[in-house]
């Protein structure tokens, strides 16, 4: 099921369950490791094809300040490590906006506490990487990626 917006920001709802599409690829958020990338040119978190069985592509939405922190349903939130998105916290995780651009589709933004962007409002990205789909969290809002939030019962 699609969960439309009723405002500027997507209504996610604390404690449901989500996964998230980016538009341009197809592929579906996915924490791949839970090492830390804060250096290098790739972080933990993926996007891939959607695997239905699998609780790293689902996420609980948990309420913080004005936006939510996401955690897979194996227990890891996703981190921002300068320019990547890791999954490598059981505690804690980076706060994310959901902005909407049309009809469903939102951009993923958050602002940053590493000390090299601090306070800065990133926007997430997705590009290939030696084959591979990995999302960034250093884009400006004209080059953000799109997403559908598709709500799972």
């Amino acid at each position: 099921m699609l969960f439309l917006s009723l405002g500027a920001m997507a209504q996610l709802e604390d404690g449901k369950i989500y996964r998230f599409k980016d538009n341009a690829s197809g592929g579906y958020l996915n924490a791949a490791n839970y090492d830390t990338h804060a250096q290098g040119s790739h972080g933990g978190v993926t996007v891939v094809a959607l695997n239905e069985k699998s609780y790293d592509m689902l996420f609980v939405a948990k309420k913080s300040g004005d936006g939510f922190k996401l955690k897979t349903l194996t227990g890891y939130y996703l981190n921002g490590q300068e320019w990547n998105v890791d999954a490598n916290s059981t505690t804690d995780g980076m706060e994310l906006l959901f902005e909407e651009v049309d009809g469903g589709n939102y951009k993923i933004k958050w602002v940053s506490t590493a000390a090299k962007y601090q306070g800065q409002t990133k926007y997430f990205k997705v590009e290939n990487v030696d084959g591979t789909y990995y999302p960034f969290c250093d884009a400006a809002s004209g080059g953000a990626a799109t997403w559908t939030i598709v709500e799972v019962n």
